[in-house]
């Protein structure tokens, strides 16, 4: 029988899963990352069939030997999608390399009690989800390299890009009073030219996020200074 390349990451704390997926992306493809199939599937997606979850698992990739699949929010599976990837792991593929990410685990549930037997848990720890209160206090601390993390996360979530804006200008509105006023007007124009560039140009809508965040916590940096 093959050993399925089979994982299980379960909890809120996608940063830290995101680390754990990022070592699995090492260990398999070290630095060919930009050279193999690569697919990310949602078990809360309408689009996403029986069939279409079957033919991603089982679909062979001439070019690319090894395959990579995630399939995030598992808990939100139909039952039809269950069997499939039931059945899948009975006869797994060596080539397949199959995440499987979910928040909460359900005990006693059939379908997880045989993922546990035919996955490899990593990860089982509930913590806060960060949220873009979270984003506003790492912008605030200049610290830039976590403000992104949390940006990336957000984003993968499906965190629409203009509510983040949105959330961030809230944030910047409780920062009146500690911020010189030039400084407050800059960022306000920053964040203005954000939700202008998402709502009327055709840059993409994460990059306008990101390039706000950026530039915001270099605004706090020369603050901290």
């Amino acid at each position: 029988m093959v050993e399925s390349n089979a994982y299980l990451l379960v909890g809120e704390d996608q940063l830290s899963k995101n680390k754990i997926i990022q070592s699995i992306k090492n260990k398999f493809f070290g630095n060919r990352q930009n050279e193999f199939d690569y697919e990310i599937v949602y078990g809360d997606d309408k689009d996403l069939s029986p069939h279409k979850l079957d033919e991603i698992l089982r679909g062979i990739n001439l070019e690319h030997p090894l395959k990579l699949v995630i399939i995030k929010k598992v808990e939100n599976l139909g039952q039809l999608h269950k069997e499939i990837l039931l059945k899948y792991l009975k006869k797994p593929f060596k080539s397949l390399i199959l995440i499987f990410d979910c928040q909460f685990f359900l005990k006693d549930e059939p379908f997880f009690d045989s993922l546990l037997k035919l996955t490899k848990k990593l990860y089982f720890e509930q913590r806060k989800k960060v949220n873009v209160f979270d984003l506003g206090k790492a912008i605030e601390r200049c610290n830039i390299k976590k403000a992104l993390e949390i940006l990336n996360y957000l984003l993968k979530n499906r965190e629409e890009p203009s509510k983040i804006i949105g959330g961030i200008y809230w944030y910047w509105e409780q920062l009146r009073d500690r911020l010189s006023l030039d400084k407050f007007r800059k960022g306000l124009r920053i964040l203005l030219e954000a939700d202008l560039q998402i709502k009327t140009t055709n840059i993409r809508e994460a990059i306008a996020v990101e390039m706000a965040v950026i530039r915001l916590g270099y605004l706090m940096y020369q603050r901290a200074e």
